[in-house]
């Protein structure tokens, strides 16, 4: 587990990292499309321990005649024991009678060994407001939701987990949730 400073924050000293990604995309209405893809590699290469990952959630829906639809999607990226991590967020939602969202983080994270200093952290969130909905051209036809992952971890003691929930109610909604966690332990 990496160590932590007098504020309780992770140091890093080249001990390990831990990577983690999530997604979510819930869509209601009569046609609904929920999408989570993430991909995350970590490597240890000896002096420096690696990790990068990119996750994006799409949540769209088009709503049955007389009701409305609703779709959000949202991404979120956390690394424990980097010396530097650089956290990318981009968020857009299309309103009118369909919904849209789509989120998508990406990370980088470093943690140097022999370097034993606060963390540096580089988060940004842009958001787009309103956009029209004819952009996005999709023709939902159904329910369908798909979680898709790729997770590497490369190193003397690694771990890799994911979690992952995914349904659909015909008619009504679609969703995905999708947790991906990458650990390195290793001593220089």
């Amino acid at each position: 587990m990496p160590k932590k400073n007098d504020a309780g924050r992770p140091t890093g000293d080249a001990d390990g990292m831990i990577v983690t990604l999530e997604g979510d995309a819930i869509a209601l209405g009569e046609d609904t499309l929920a999408v989570v893809d993430a991909d995350l590699d970590l490597v240890d290469r000896g002096r420096v321990i690696i990790g990068t990952g990119v996750i994006e959630s799409v949540a769209a829906a088009e709503a049955g005649p007389g009701s409305r639809a609703f779709a959000d999607a949202t991404t979120f990226a956390e690394a424990l024991g980097a010396d530097r991590v650089r956290i990318k967020t981009k968020e857009k939602m299309i309103l009118g009678d369909d919904a849209h969202s789509v989120s998508i983080t990406k990370i980088k994270a470093f943690d140097w060994a022999h370097k034993d200093a606060d963390p540096k952290l580089d988060y940004r969130i842009k958001r787009t407001e309103k956009v029209d909905v004819d952009d996005l051209g999709l023709d939902l036809d159904g329910n369908l939701a798909i979680a898709a992952f790729d997770a590497d971890a490369v190193g003397e003691d690694t771990l890799v987990g994911v979690d992952a929930q995914v349904v659909t109610v015909e008619d009504v909604l679609s969703e995905v949730l999708l947790t991906i966690t990458a650990a390195v332990d290793s001593s220089v």
